[in-house]
């Protein structure tokens, strides 16, 4: 009994490195675009770890088909995780800015927020991506906008056309109560993407806090023109 609970300990263990290994793996493309700095180091722990775990099983002289469950039992978990996770950051985390009629917009609330979908971002640079993410995340902690500044800027000293890391620092720069720069923000979004509805929105926010009604009247009419979630009030 002794000898079959540690080779059920064994397999398990490999199945729960299998689990980790491609969950780690699978989020690291998801969030970032590929395994970066930490995420590379543990990637390689949890492969030495499974290593480790492979060796003792087979030198104990078990059959492989032990190990079927096991495998079968971490990738269907990790898949399931996975899911979970790129569910829970769409609905949460990367939802698409909301048009100007929303209560987001209509709260009376001075502080604005910006959430873009992973999918959606247009750099092809994968640290500038990574900086993004990280600045977002930083923002949405205890309104940190400040904080998150640098990151958005490094991102644009990598990818000077990252027009959502324009626009977010536009909305950290309006958060801060500097609406002249978070305007010239917009502004840079704006000349590298015409057609962008959200930005054209934001735009339109950041003004109104301005006291620039007319302004930001004719930048929403502009986004409203650009897709009917943007239709004014």
């Amino acid at each position: 009994m002794k000898f079959h609970s540690h080779e059920k300990n064994i397999t398990r263990g490999i199945g729960l490195g299998i689990f980790l290994l491609l969950t780690t793996y699978l989020l690291a493309f998801v969030i970032f675009g590929r395994p970066t700095g930490l995420i590379l180091v543990l990637f390689i722990v949890e492969l030495l770890f499974i290593t480790v775990l492979l060796i003792i099983f087979f030198r104990q002289g078990q059959q492989g088909r032990a190990l079927v469950v096991p495998l079968a039992a971490g990738i269907l978990l990790s898949l399931v995780t996975v899911m979970i996770a790129i569910f829970m950051g769409t609905t949460l985390i990367h939802a698409p800015l909301p048009p100007p009629d929303s209560p987001a917009w209509s709260s009376g609330s001075p502080v604005i927020a910006m959430a873009v979908s992973t999918d959606e971002i247009s750099t092809s640079s994968p640290e500038a991506r990574e900086l993004l993410i990280g600045g977002l995340t930083v923002a949405s902690r205890n309104n940190q906008f400040a904080a998150a500044i640098p990151y958005y800027d490094q991102a644009l000293a990598i990818d000077p056309d990252f027009t959502e890391a324009w626009m977010a620092k536009g909305v950290a720069l309006h958060n801060l109560g500097s609406y002249a720069e978070a305007v010239g923000c917009l502004d840079r979004a704006l000349a590298i993407d015409p057609a962008n509805a959200a930005a054209w929105s934001l735009r339109g926010i950041i003004l109104d806090s301005w006291n620039r009604p007319d302004e930001a009247a004719a930048c929403y009419r502009k986004a409203g023109d650009l897709d009917s979630r943007y239709q004014p009030i």
